[in-house]
């Protein structure tokens, strides 16, 4: 159990592709409980998920130098009553989505799989959008509100020919 927390000035990135997030998940089973936790410019994720049945609520993320929520490697992570708020001109995504390692194989086991439901995104960040999913993962959004000024919403990255290895935008959409 985990309640009550504010996570402030926390993250760091040991190396490219090599970061420590505000918080990290592995694997955990779906009786952990997170609660009411905050996450205050973290100088990466404000929470990666990787893995396992996460169950958050009542989580807020605000300037998170990369992404607010990440979620990968097969996690079934169920959201509810989360915030995130970029900073403006810092930042990724407000939801990163990616399946296994090589993020545009659909045939990679597990999926993610992540559901939110009353939510705000607020994604003023550097990214050109609010979330991006990739690697097939599956995404379920309930009774939110997305907030991208003069970027697109949802992006969906898939491999467009599986022999070639080229990658494409397959879809981009306004808030």
């Amino acid at each position: 159990t985990l309640e009550y927390v504010q996570l402030r000035y926390s993250g760091f990135t040991l190396a490219s592709g090599s970061e420590l997030q505000s918080l990290t998940t592995g694997g955990i089973g779906n009786a952990t409980v997170i609660s009411h936790v905050q996450s205050f410019n973290s100088s990466d994720d404000g929470v990666e998920l990787f893995g396992g049945e996460p169950k958050l609520d009542h989580f807020i993320v605000v300037g998170a130098e990369d992404d607010s929520f990440d979620i990968d490697t097969g996690a079934k992570a169920d959201i509810q009553y989360a915030i995130a708020v970029q900073r403006s001109g810092v930042g990724d995504n407000a939801l990163e989505l990616d399946s296994p390692d090589g993020d545009y194989d659909f045939t990679a086991l597990p999926r993610t799989n992540a559901q939110f439901s009353n939510f705000t995104f607020v994604a003023t960040g550097s990214g050109s959008q609010a979330i991006r999913a990739r690697g097939r993962a599956d995404l379920t959004m309930v009774n939110g509100v997305v907030v991208k000024p003069g970027g697109n919403c949802l992006r969906i990255d898939e491999e467009d020919d599986a022999a070639a290895g080229s990658r494409t935008d397959e879809m981009a959409r306004r808030c």
